[in-house]
């Protein structure tokens, strides 16, 4: 098959690259280390040369970005769009590097002006243009909730495909913090992992749901737990997964109000323990696949440009 683009999805930490056919088919692809903190030192372009340059790819072969690479401290600052928008804003609005070989263009992340519940995305919007796009998905119609987990994880509020509100919960980064950093840490297994069918896991989802303004003795009960030997070190992961993805649940529905109904944009097992959370409030969850759309979303991008 013949290239037509490469699309990359350049975040903080992780980097993915796809070679894609003129239909949107996956020639080649990889997945690095080399996000932002790294990339800033390299430098972008030589890393993203460097891949292609792997793939025998030519010098004209146009490449579709999205991600960190337009933040303030990336490559080249692809400013925001203002929420409420409709997503393929996104495409007329994105920025081309000067001075290189290759057509290169990086699209926009989107931004809510509000002083009282200011947020950004970078990389999220493109997934959920591609989710307009992606065939093994229905387009959403009416008022539609979005959840994305990860580092920062985002619930995304949309009126048929325009994009109305959303908010950022530092789930994920607070998990890595606690875990690593904090006296919770002498309370864990050091290669354990969360069950989304552990009772653990749902004891403490309930229990921050409930009482989310509990959540810092919450936190502090795993620890206590374990020195009085009511716990092993092996509940210790479910109980710290449990308690942070019960309170953003709980911030989530405190700001947006509780949906009957989740599109829950995850990969791999932590998609499994947000549909368990959510399952056990009685919200109806559908999965769409958050990388799959990304790529999808990329590809939809580098048709309308090229």
């Amino acid at each position: 098959m013949k290239p037509f683009c490469a699309a990359v999805d350049w975040g903080t930490s992780r980097f993915r690259l796809w070679i894609l056919a003129e239909d949107g088919a996956v020639i080649h692809k990889l997945s690095s280390d080399e996000g932002l903190q790294f990339s800033a030192k390299i430098g972008f372009s030589k890393i993203l040369e460097d891949h292609l340059n792997s793939f025998k790819c030519l010098n004209d072969l146009p490449v579709i970005i999205c991600g960190m690479a337009g933040s303030r401290s990336g490559w080249k600052e692809a400013n925001y769009l203002k929420a409420p928008v409709e997503l393929t804003h996104i495409v007329e609005n994105s920025v081309k590097i000067a001075n290189t070989k290759r057509d290169i263009r990086i699209l926009p992340g989107i931004a809510q002006h509000n002083a009282n519940s200011p947020d950004v995305m970078r990389g999220e919007e493109t997934q959920l243009f591609g989710m307009l796009f992606d065939k093994s998905n229905i387009v959403p119609t009416g008022t539609t909730t979005f959840c994305m987990p990860g580092t920062h994880s985002k619930w995304v509020t949309f009126e048929n495909t325009r994009l109305q509100q959303f908010a950022t919960f530092m789930t994920g980064e607070l998990f890595a913090l606690l875990s690593e950093h904090s006296v919770l840490k002498l309370s864990l297994s050091e290669h354990g992992v969360s069950n989304p069918t552990d009772p653990v896991f749902l004891k403490y989802v309930n229990k921050a749901l409930s009482n989310p303004h509990e959540i810092s003795t919450q936190l502090f009960s795993i620890r206590s737990s374990h020195l009085l030997g009511f716990t092993g070190l092996e509940a210790g992961h479910a109980a710290l997964s449990g308690s942070l993805i019960g309170l953003e649940l709980a911030g989530a529905f405190s700001k947006h109000g509780k949906p009957a109904h989740v599109t829950l944009m995850a990969s791999g097992s932590l998609g499994d323990l947000y549909a368990a959370a959510l399952k056990e409030c009685n919200v109806e969850v559908t999965f769409c696949d958050a990388e799959n759309a990304g790529r999808i979303g990329l590809y939809q991008a580098a048709k309308i440009l090229w």
